[in-house]
């Protein structure tokens, strides 16, 4: 998976500590991606810190092949906005996911029942 981090606003020490953090939280986004090819998967970081309100906002936009999928959060804490754009991330990644699942099993079931009406079809003549 290739990855891309934008920093906005961010001192060098809050950008390691995003860096670190997103090391840790990674895995669990790649165990969800391992059947898809390598090279069409892009994840863009975006991290920007808010002086004014002393917040941290974090978005996640993962792009697999033509499909985008987005994450945000804003809080006043950089480890939480991360934990909570990881798991919309994968709320998302595991939906589809299924939804991938269920339109694979009912082309499955589709050819199943047209090879069936087909070999009646031709026992029958």
């Amino acid at each position: 998976m290739q990855t891309a981090y934008f920093f906005k606003n961010m001192q060098q020490a809050e950008q390691e500590q995003v860096l670190s953090y997103m090391e840790k939280k990674l895995p669990r986004l790649t165990k969800l991606l391992k059947n898809f090819p390598e090279d069409g998967l892009r994840l863009h970081i975006t991290g920007e810190r808010f002086d004014k309100h002393n917040a941290y906002n974090l978005l996640l936009n993962l792009r697999i092949n033509a499909d985008d999928y987005m994450a945000g959060e804003t809080s006043h804490a950089i480890t939480k906005a991360i934990d909570f754009s990881v798991d919309r991330l994968e709320a998302q990644l595991s939906k589809a996911a299924e939804t991938m699942r269920r339109s694979q099993r009912t082309i499955k079931t589709r050819r199943s029942l047209k090879d069936a009406v087909t070999e009646k079809v031709m026992v029958a003549a």
